[in-house]
């Protein structure tokens, strides 16, 4: 008859079941773990830590066996005995043997030594490689080397010393690397040797004049743009107040050096290229009796390159390149001539008449019966030296020489004229045609 077992023998099945299995695993792990110990146990010795660093003591040699020298010397006559206190040496390295020797500067309290003395063997020379006790120290390759009065780091290779990763040297020969400073400053030779002497930019001044009828007191006559020329003009009868306004700028292009200095009207702040400076204002209150500079502006730079100067062509040094620009607001007076019967200021009005400055004039007269000949100008210019009719001077026989209150009806501008009119009327006859030299 089978038997069955109750809730509480099925707990107790389970339950042995679970540790058997637990147990099989964890001896199945640790057997692992052992075996896998026993195959991978590390060869020879390894570093133990202190504060997560290897010692200097657990490092191979190489790794920290630096050691100094003085500097390198060639073909030194070395004594087999050994440097030591109290002498004073250095350890400098003789690349004829390729060994260390101790290079003896004070020996017996004797400071000046000359030429020093060398000896193959110093204290602690056997820091500085193999001691042979005859020719010097020779190099071990696991240690560095380090040459205090070069800077440079060595190591064995062969039988001497190599640098280690070469230094660059500058020079001027195929083994040597040439200086930045001087590949720059022949690159920008060559260039502007290339570009020349490459122009100032030229400012382009823009602005507007009025002028106003009795030397300021009346209203403005008129206003016009005078252009954006590089210069500007204007040409008025004498008596006018001249007012201007404008502003200049200029552009650069890249065959146009930079502007570096800035002068005239507008002061010397340097603009950026395409930038318009502030308004500037000229304003003329009396009538000026020459030519006057409204405004002026000049944009400079050094020269670049090389330049010719007297026989010799050399870089360009403390000489400017210059581009100006003005404005200009001419005086000129306005005289007459012709023929008339009187020379009041009205009678003067009646002539051909245009605007001209001080100078020699030949001028053709027809005179109709009963008038004068007349030449008049502004008393200012002062009275002629000549009239000449052909070669012969008339002034004095045939002309006299008259004062006339002007007043113009351009500008208001009232002055005295002197009036050249003839002694006689009619002096060369009727309907003649005569021309006349007036000379200053």
């Amino acid at each position: 008859m089978a038997k069955y077992l109750d809730e509480a023998g099925v707990k107790t099945l389970v339950s042995q079941i679970k540790t058997k299995v637990t147990s099989d695993i964890n001896t199945a792990k640790t057997a692992a773990i052992n075996d896998a110990a026993s195959k991978y146990q590390p060869k020879g010795s390894y570093a133990t830590l202190t504060n997560g660093k290897v010692p200097a003591s657990q490092l191979p040699s190489y790794v920290d066996d630096i050691k100094d020298f003085n500097s390198i010397v060639t073909g030194k006559m070395v004594a087999t005995g050994t440097a030591a206190a109290p002498m004073v040496w250095n350890v400098v390295f003789d690349t004829t043997a390729n060994r260390f020797v101790a290079e003896v500067t004070s020996k017996d309290g004797n400071t000046g030594i000359s030429p020093y003395l060398y000896y193959a063997n110093f204290t602690n020379s056997e820091l500085y490689g193999t001691v042979d006790g005859i020719s010097g120290i020779k190099p071990e390759a696991d240690k560095i080397y380090v040459c205090t009065s070069n800077n440079k780091v060595y190591r064995l290779g062969g039988s001497s010393l190599v640098e280690i990763s070469p230094s660059i040297t500058l020079g001027e020969t195929s083994s040597t690397a040439y200086a930045g400073n001087k590949g720059a400053a022949n690159a920008s030779a060559i260039d502007a040797i290339k570009k020349g002497n490459r122009e100032v930019p030229a400012p382009v001044i823009t602005g507007t004049f009025t002028w106003y009828k009795d030397n300021g007191a009346g209203a403005a006559v008129t206003s016009s743009t005078a252009g954006t020329s590089a210069n500007n003009s204007l040409e008025l009868e004498y008596g006018f107040h001249v007012k201007w306004a404008g502003t200049y700028k200029y552009t650069k292009t890249d065959a146009q050096k930079p502007v570096t200095v800035t002068s005239g009207s507008w002061g010397t702040t340097v603009l950026a290229s395409g930038t318009a400076s502030s308004t500037y204002t000229a304003d003329k209150t009396s009538a000026p009796t020459t030519a006057q500079t409204m405004a002026t502006v000049t944009l400079s730079a050094p020269k670049e390159g090389l330049v010719v100067s007297g026989s010799d062509v050399k870089w360009a040094s403390g000489q400017n390149d210059t581009k100006t620009a003005n404005v200009y607001y001419g005086i000129k007076y306005r005289t007459y001539a012709g023929n008339t019967a009187g020379t009041t200021d009205a009678d003067l009005k009646k002539l051909a008449n245009g605007l001209y400055s001080k100078a020699n004039r030949e001028i053709s007269f027809t005179v109709p019966a009963n008038q004068y000949v007349v030449y008049a100008y502004p008393k200012s210019w002062g009275e002629l030296k000549e009239i000449n009719l052909g070669a012969v001077n008339i002034k004095t026989s045939a002309f006299t020489l008259l004062t006339v209150s002007h007043t113009s009806d351009e500008t208001g501008y009232k002055q005295d004229y002197y009036v050249y009119r003839s002694t006689n009327a009619t002096p060369f006859g009727v309907g003649a045609t005569t021309t006349l030299k007036f000379n200053f």
